[in-house]
């Protein structure tokens, strides 16, 4: 009964891929893009604003997930890594578990007609984070972004933020 009950959580699990959540609402919000308002965005001044389809944001959480998973499986190598050092390495200090984190979405146009969207994590809400850019100093992976070309369906500058 033990193994039967196993092989059904199994297929469970991979029937319904982790990947394939969907993001709530809740955990995220997109903003308006203002050229030169802020640096930390990575944009150029001679990028233009742009909106987003549900479809678009389907595929930035695709894309999303993609390269979490990527970092991940880096991540875990260097925590296994870290914990033969130090039996108080923490897996949650290495790994990103994106559904503990909420996500900005800043969109814009880049000269040559790409979609490009800058996303910014963090793992708690702060005031204003649905209204304004949130940018940080140090805070280990609670605070990470990440550049993705919606047009290529591809992504660049992932970044973890340093610890103090």
């Amino acid at each position: 009964m033990k193994r039967i009950l196993f092989i059904l959580i199994l297929l469970l699990a991979y029937t319904i891929p982790a990947h394939a959540q969907k993001i709530p609402r809740s955990q995220y919000t997109v903003l308006e893009y203002h050229p030169g308002s802020d640096s930390s965005t990575n944009f150029y001044h001679i990028y233009r604003k742009a909106t987003l389809s549900k479809r678009e944001i389907k595929n930035i959480e695709s894309i999303l997930r993609q390269c979490i998973d990527k970092e991940n499986a880096d991540e875990l190598i260097r925590y296994n890594a870290a914990k033969l050092k130090d039996s108080n390495a923490q897996k949650s200090d290495y790994i990103i578990a994106l559904k503990k984190y909420v996500l900005q979405y800043i969109v814009s146009i880049s000269p040559n007609g790409e979609k490009i969207i800058w996303v910014n994590c963090f793992c708690e809400p702060m005031n204003g984070w649905k209204d304004q850019v949130i940018g940080v100093h140090d805070g280990g992976n609670c605070f990470f972004n990440v550049m993705i070309n919606l047009s290529k369906k591809t992504y660049y500058d992932f970044r973890v933020n340093g610890w103090a």
